[in-house]
């Protein structure tokens, strides 16, 4: 009620306190916001980099080290690899492609196995890996536990957040 222009004191003294309460409750709610976000992408990163380590148990190190070129993916070691990587990557939903690598002589990162269907739009035994991650650069040829990116990653087959373990 306005007395002479001006609000009583217990009126002022009630919308301060609304005003602290929804300004109090707001920062909670993006403080809550934030920390829950934080949560959920670590725990995503987490299964990530668990489904990475278990499935790389499913791989045979020794025949993996046995394919050198494309003309090993005739071969009894590359089919099994090439098998091995399609279950991991019917085992979930949520996993788009599995693939392993390994660093060549020349310092460089290839494609050794590919879980695409399609021969056509599958890398190849040797083939360039063009587009690796920083992480993947960085970890190649000396990789001793499972890792996991750090952010989520952008490219032409979508996006996707890539974990990687040693063979």
């Amino acid at each position: 009620m306005l007395i002479s222009g001006k609000m009583k004191i217990g009126t002022r003294i009630a919308a301060s306190l609304c005003a602290v309460w929804l300004g109090v409750s707001f920062l909670l709610g993006v403080i809550a916001y934030q920390t829950a976000k934080t949560v959920l992408v670590e725990n995503i990163k987490s299964r990530v980099k668990d489904c990475a380590a278990l499935a790389v148990l499913s791989v045979s190190g020794d025949e993996h080290a046995l394919l050198q070129a494309l003309d090993d993916e005739s071969s009894p070691a590359y089919q099994r690899l090439f098998s091995a990587l399609q279950k991991i990557g019917a085992s979930d939903k949520d996993i788009k492609f599995v693939y392993t690598v390994r660093k060549s002589g020349d310092g460089s990162i290839i494609f050794i196995g590919d879980n695409t269907e399609s021969a056509e739009d599958r890398s190849h035994v040797g083939d360039p890996y063009t587009d690796a991650s920083p992480l993947l650069v960085s970890v190649s040829g000396n990789l001793t536990e499972a890792v996991v990116e750090k952010d989520v990653y952008t490219d032409q087959w979508g996006a996707v957040l890539s974990a990687y373990a040693p063979i």
